[in-house]
């Protein structure tokens, strides 16, 4: 089940902000510095830096300091696949063409299932 639920989800990498370490901090920029390298420095992500720091473009060495939250990019659902036959027979099973048969037939038995009597 681990893997269809696994399957029919839709996911991408963003940029996600730590949740235990919810403070702002600040780096002075100095020559040298670019986002990427302050990202990675700082345990953030380019994308925080740019959301903390509107309008940031070229850096300028003595004259900014740029703010920053940890963060770090991580895979993140974004949607789900529809629930269906032919979906569990497409992301799930793909060698058995019947597949999406044997499912429909399979989940067309569930109303009719009765629990036992404790």
């Amino acid at each position: 089940m681990a893997y269809l639920v696994n399957r029919l989800s839709e996911s991408e990498i963003q940029s996600v902000l730590d949740t235990k370490d919810t403070q702002q901090y600040e780096h002075p920029v100095v020559h040298g510095d670019t986002l990427s390298g302050i990202a990675e420095k700082f345990g953030t992500t380019v994308s925080v830096l740019e959301q903390l720091n509107p309008g940031v473009g070229v850096l300028h060495p003595g004259k900014m300091k740029l703010k920053y939250q940890k963060a770090s990019m991580r895979r993140v659902i974004t949607g789900w696949r529809e629930l269906n036959a032919q979906n569990v027979m497409d992301y799930y099973n793909v060698r058995d063409r019947t597949y999406a048969e044997k499912i429909t037939y399979a989940l067309s038995l569930f109303p009719k299932l009765q629990r036992p009597k404790p």
